[in-house]
């Protein structure tokens, strides 16, 4: 298991856990909206399918992961540049 801290832009996806490796994964909001995406392949810029984590709502999700599923994540503002968010990932059993 390993923990991280990651600085997001508005104008990329970042890579949070990926299931070949990872079994599981979990992300605390710290700064900012995050736009977060679950899927089999890096989404696109656009993309708008995503579920968002702000202050003022969610600010944590975990979850299982299949072998063939990626987690991103991105600032969902282009304020200051940036958000944050804290996490953890686990080895896949």
């Amino acid at each position: 298991m390993g923990t991280f801290s990651q600085a997001l832009t508005y104008s990329a996806w970042t890579a949070i856990a990926d299931g070949s490796t990872d079994g599981s994964f979990g992300i605390q909001l710290i700064q900012g909206d995050v736009a977060v995406f679950i899927g089999d392949t890096e989404p696109n810029i656009d993309e708008d399918q995503f579920m968002i984590l702000s202050i003022s709502g969610t600010r944590e999700l975990s979850s299982t992961l299949g072998t063939d599923q990626l987690v991103y994540a991105r600032a969902t503002h282009d304020r200051d540049g940036t958000a944050e968010i804290r996490g953890f990932t686990a080895p896949a059993a």
